[in-house]
């Protein structure tokens, strides 16, 4: 990202971005921080652009004009991967404003004193994050689409073949059933009843 890019990004950010700090309980009942950043706006190309330009988060839209036709469909950013956010919100802090760079400021100081914070192995099937735009996940995802089609025409192999074992074993009796049915639907067209 260039440094007029960082510049937009922050600009976008201080006049229509969230940053958002909660606190959620671990399954073993610890707290610890959940840090989220979101921008909304009715402007689809903005918010496209930004989900480009950052390549992470997941980009979705929201239509409440069934609700009140003056409302505008609203597009919008969103992260709460804090791996992924905290090299990113350190290089906006120095370009936004008192208020947001506080509140920057808060969600780093939050998830600094939070040791149990894990490193994610980009690129392995297993870590592959949905909306991860970065290369390693869409090699992952690649990777995972190719082993589940082979996985599914495997399958489908072998139903083929199973049924064609099961057609060869019942091969007399089927043609034999086959027959019946027509002659039953035979019987019917002819007949007056």
């Amino acid at each position: 990202m260039t440094e007029v890019e960082l510049a937009w990004l922050a600009g976008l950010l201080e006049g229509e971005g969230c940053f958002y700090l909660a606190t959620r309980k671990n399954q073993d009942g610890t707290p610890r921080p959940l840090l989220s950043v979101i921008c909304s706006m009715t402007d689809e190309d903005v918010i496209r652009r930004m989900h480009d330009l950052i390549g992470f988060g997941n980009f979705h839209t929201r239509d409440r004009s069934h609700e009140n036709p003056r409302y505008k469909k609203s597009y919008t950013w969103q992260s709460s991967d804090a791996l992924l956010l905290m090299p990113l919100l350190h290089s906006l802090l120095p370009l936004m404003g008192e208020r947001r760079g506080a509140k920057i400021d808060e969600l780093i100081a939050a998830m600094d004193g939070w040791k149990r914070i894990m490193t994610r192995d980009h690129g392995k099937l297993w870590m592959y994050q949905k909306g991860c735009r970065c290369a390693f996940c869409k090699k992952a995802n690649a990777t995972r689409r190719k082993e589940y089609l082979d996985a599914d025409s495997s399958r489908r192999e072998k139903a083929r073949l199973k049924n064609h074992e099961y057609y060869q074993a019942h091969r007399s009796e089927l043609i034999e059933s086959n027959m019946r049915y027509r002659a039953r639907k035979k019987a019917q067209n002819i007949s007056p009843d």
